[in-house]
């Protein structure tokens, strides 16, 4: 399946529009929509390394649905730690772990 990047989704977010970059950040790691991530972070500079109110990054989002491939990007070529930490003191890599156990690939 084939993601695409919505300007449309993105002239619809309100609020603050670094705000918005970050949760569209999230949203599209957690949906696994990798080209979209990959459009966002070269045009909204660290936002994908920013985190939400419960301290995730898109790095979580992604780990946590077990998207693989948005997740080895955001490590390798986007600058994502693979340990920061939510508020739960979890990093990227517990989730990875638990949602695919292809993320043990990473780990070691």
């Amino acid at each position: 399946m084939e993601s695409r990047c919505s300007n449309q989704l993105i002239l619809t977010m309100e609020g603050n529009y670094s705000n918005c970059f970050v949760m569209l950040c999230l949203r599209v790691a957690q949906e696994g929509h990798l080209n979209c991530l990959m459009w966002l972070t070269k045009h909204s500079g660290t936002a994908h390394n920013d985190m939400s109110v419960d301290g995730m990054t898109a790095a979580h989002a992604a780990a946590l649905e077990g998207h693989l491939e948005c997740m080895a990007f955001l490590l390798s070529s986007a600058g994502c730690s693979a340990l920061a930490r939510d508020r739960a003191a979890n990093t990227p890599l517990h989730y990875g772990t638990k949602a695919d156990s292809r993320f043990k690939l990473l780990v070691k």
